[in-house]
């Protein structure tokens, strides 16, 4: 039986369609390797982790340059800014498939954006007008090992 909450039939059958092929992976489900994905670099883990540790470490060395000349806050809000127009073409697609996902939970996104993304890097600008690049990003490199310790005490 289809929910009446979903409008008009044609929305509601094909969202009932979705709904009922939408199956979720769980950690135990295995993928298929039989098949490549026809991405390359999709299939470049290594390739991956790499550019994103040079990320980090790029952005600690350029958030060290710009100590001083730029406060902590504009360059977090330039970062995220460049961030958001770069990936938006990316995941615009998904952004709208996902949208009533998004809504539904808004509050719980912003307040993890406002903690996790401006207040992170934030401080992290701020650190590095005190410190060097080498100490916050041995510091940076250590939260995974906190997050991990922590979901143990809680």
């Amino acid at each position: 039986m289809i929910p009446a909450r979903w409008g008009t039939p044609g929305r509601a059958a094909a969202s009932w369609n979705r709904a009922k092929n939408d199956r979720r992976m769980s950690a135990s489900d295995h993928t298929s390797s039989a098949v490549p994905s026809g991405n390359w670099l999709a299939n470049q883990p290594y390739l991956l982790l790499s550019i994103t540790a040079l990320c980090w470490a790029g952005n600690a060395i350029v958030g060290r340059l710009a100590a001083g000349h730029i406060p902590p806050v504009t360059l977090s809000f330039l970062r995220w800014s460049l961030a958001l127009l770069v990936i938006l073409p990316f995941a615009w697609k998904h952004l709208a498939r996902d949208r009533g996902a998004i809504r539904s939970h808004l509050g719980t996104m912003i307040f993890l954006s406002v903690i996790g993304i401006s207040a992170f890097s934030t401080l992290q600008y701020w650190s590095l007008e005190h410190t060097t690049a080498l100490n916050t990003l041995l510091l940076q490199s250590a939260g995974p090992l906190i997050v991990a310790v922590w979901s143990l005490v809680t």
